[in-house]
């Protein structure tokens, strides 16, 4: 394989491309009214293409066997929880010490179960099975990613092991993709959208294709031969697929993701694009992409991705109530729309603040404790 990477295996690359996916994220939930930040919701499919090649690649450098099962679920507990759970448990301590802050989120305990289902990582099928409007928007939402994450991490050895016991083994995972979105599509054709426009998009069996578009390309890296990847094939694929997604968007004129053909067969396209995207940029040395997602600011946010990304959604939340209640003597500096702006930006600042904090003092110290798998390379660190 020819890529980017240093003599630790680390491929800068690839946390520019993390750097992307949040970036993504954080101006469709910082700047949601500006209309062309919509489509920011797709960086969380990144996140997931991304997460399901970076899994697969080191899993599969070595026969199946329990140490290397136990050290898979090792990693990946040191890697997700300790900042989750640190998050969830000051969150609560907030909620319950601070009046204000309980004031001014009563509706969010008439969802029952909401702190259990948050300790137990399935909070994402609570927006699945009928959350209202009100309670599905609350400064804890964004975990519904991060629970289907894990959900998959659960099952990810088992469908490995299933893989490995198969001849052909990317047509076999092409053909789980095509299951995927084909269930998907005709669920969706026999009841349509519901009210509940999450019922799709937090749905983990439904998002199953985006994690494993990404063990397909860690499976065709693998297997293919040496100096013979299929750069025609993959340049087809993202310019295939990105036309599909423009398609996708100006047909029903909805960047969001509950427009019809997103729901059906957007997921899958959308997937592939981000599959083929990390090809070309963690692959191929000499591409112009690999370029671009080796700069430095890129690389950077993709370092701190995690904690920009359980961090950011509170700041949201509270973006407005903050600047019209604490800092509510800056509106009379000027219009309040380029205050609004401003004061956005100087959160998101502060947000880049706490996470490099977060990332320095408490993350890597769990970081430092996860073990390489045997024979395989660190592709990178930070995840």
């Amino acid at each position: 394989m020819s890529n980017n990477s240093n003599k630790n295996g680390y491929v800068p690359a690839l946390d520019g491309l993390r750097g992307l996916a949040i970036l993504l994220v954080l101006v469709c939930h910082f700047f949601f009214k500006i209309g062309i930040f919509k489509l920011g919701w797709i960086g969380v499919d990144l996140f997931f293409v991304l997460s399901g090649y970076l899994i697969t690649s080191r899993f599969i450098r070595q026969p199946i066997n329990f140490n290397l099962v136990k050290l898979f679920y090792r990693n990946r507990i040191l890697r997700i929880l300790p900042l989750y759970f640190a998050f969830i448990l000051f969150f609560m301590g907030v909620w319950y010490l601070l009046p204000a802050a309980k004031a001014a989120l009563l509706y969010i305990p008439s969802i029952n179960g909401f702190w259990l289902k948050h300790f137990f990582l399935v909070q994402n099928w609570m927006y699945v099975w009928g959350a209202s409007e009100a309670q599905m928007y609350n400064p804890l939402m964004h975990l519904w990613s991060i629970a289907i994450e894990e959900q998959f991490y659960i099952i990810f050895p088992l469908i490995i092991f299933l893989i490995s016991k198969a001849k052909r083994k990317v047509i076999l995972i092409t053909i789980a993709i095509l299951v995927v979105a084909s269930l998907r599509s005709f669920v969706f054709y026999q009841h349509g959208v519901s009210d509940n426009k999450l019922y799709y998009y937090c749905n983990t069996f439904y998002r199953l294709d985006t994690f494993l578009t990404g063990v397909l390309l860690a499976f065709v890296l693998r297997d293919i031969k040496q100096n013979k990847y299929p750069d025609n094939i993959f340049r087809f694929l993202f310019l295939a697929c990105l036309s599909g997604y423009i398609f996708i968007v100006a047909y029903y004129n909805n960047l969001l993701s509950d427009n019809p053909l997103i729901i059906t067969i957007g997921y899958t396209v959308i997937a592939v694009m981000f599959m083929s995207l990390i090809y070309f940029t963690a692959v191929q040395k000499t591409s112009v992409l690999n370029k671009i997602f080796t700069n430095r600011f890129l690389v950077f946010s993709g370092k701190i991705s995690y904690g920009l990304y359980i961090f950011h959604f509170p700041f949201d939340f509270f973006n407005y109530s903050l600047l019209h209640s604490y800092f509510k003597f800056l509106l009379t500096w000027g219009n309040e729309q380029v205050i609004s702006v401003l004061f956005t930006c100087f959160l998101i600042g502060m947000l880049y603040l706490v996470s490099y904090i977060s990332y320095t003092y408490y993350e890597r110290y769990f970081l430092r404790m996860k073990k390489t798998y045997a024979g395989a390379v660190a592709i990178m660190p930070s995840v």
